[in-house]
């Protein structure tokens, strides 16, 4: 980050977010900007509002495990971690539909959900029986699995269109729990509190 600190100095320029890492290797970063009608933030979750997820959770990280132990994947795992498919069309449809906090789950719904939670000003409550989870895949794995780049989404708790949703996207919409006045993610299974893990820390 010194590196970053110094050239940015240089010519007179500002970080203000994005893809921060750390590498011993050249890495080249693409960035994409633009404007939106009605853009979804991490802030904008209400206490009631219930808390969705798109797809299905712990494909990435199933597929990741394998990598690490040279074995072979079949072709839909594989992918799920190597080519993984932004859900653009998906953000816009719940954006039009009254969503009113949004974060991809890229470090782990867990770490992203606490994200949502900080900016929103609330608590989230998260039912891991209630994780649509890739088959094999416990709950609890599929919670701390990142690289998912399915959809956090919060919507207003009259919302009653996941039928409508599948079927303009071809994918599932799963509520697994509420936004609660507090802070914090609160995490439990079958009605007694859980613990998983934190998922990935940035420069940790």
């Amino acid at each position: 980050m010194a590196g970053v600190g110094a050239a940015c100095r240089a010519v007179g320029a500002q970080v203000l977010g994005g893809d921060l890492v750390h590498s011993d290797k050249l890495i080249v970063d693409v960035c994409v900007l633009g404007t939106a009608e009605r853009p979804v933030r991490r802030a904008g979750a209400k206490a009631g509002d219930g808390v969705w997820v798109t797809g299905t959770l712990g494909g990435a990280g199933l597929a990741l495990a394998g990598f690490r132990t040279g074995r072979e994947l079949d072709a839909k795992l594989r992918d799920r971690y190597a080519r993984p498919e932004p859900r653009v069309s998906s953000g816009r449809w719940l954006a039009s539909h009254g969503a009113t906090s949004m974060i991809d789950i890229s470090d782990g719904l867990a770490q992203d959900a606490g994200q949502l939670a900080a900016a929103s000003g609330v608590a989230v409550e998260i039912q891991l029986e209630r994780l649509p989870c890739w088959p094999a895949v416990a709950p609890a794995a599929a919670a701390a699995s990142g690289e998912e780049f399915e959809l956090l989404v919060t919507l207003p708790a009259e919302f009653k269109d996941a039928a409508t949703f599948v079927k303009a996207t071809g994918l599932p919409l799963t509520r697994i729990g509420a936004c609660r006045a507090g802070s914090g993610v609160r995490t439990t299974e079958n009605g007694k509190p859980a613990t998983v893990p934190p998922g990935f820390q940035h420069f940790a």
